[in-house]
């Protein structure tokens, strides 16, 4: 009798373990990030990112952007939605790099500058 009793609070403290587990588990952020490249009808070409939250919760509102260590993080993925990200929810961002054949102006300074400094050989 007493091993059944031992054996029913046992299983339900590991019940409420593997629950509170769960939920942690259930809680994290995933997403799905497809990449792409696109040509539009104003001449501009870029790249462009896909999100979708396939996770159980929202994710907070988010940026993206291109980072190197000496020229520093660029936020030009701009989107026509902002706020969190709701599951199954899908959320496009574009960046153009190409306008009228020719590099867009963020691009070039932020190739040409290294720490907000001019740099002369462009590797």
């Amino acid at each position: 009798m007493i091993g059944f009793l031992a054996g029913l609070v046992l299983g339900a403290i590991a019940g409420v373990l593997a629950d509170r587990i769960w939920g942690r588990l259930e809680n994290q952020p995933r997403l799905q990030l497809k990449i792409s490249f696109f040509t539009n009808v104003r001449g501009e070409k870029g790249l462009g990112y896909t999100v979708r939250n396939v996770g159980a919760t929202e994710i907070p509102d988010y940026k993206i952007g291109i980072f190197h260590p000496r020229r520093g993080t660029f936020f030009n993925f701009p989107s026509e939605q902002n706020g969190p990200l709701l599951p199954d929810q899908i959320r496009s961002h574009q960046c153009p790099l190409i306008k009228n054949g020719l590099p867009d102006e963020w691009l070039k300074n932020w190739i040409m500058h290294e720490r907000d400094t001019p740099v002369e050989n462009v590797e």
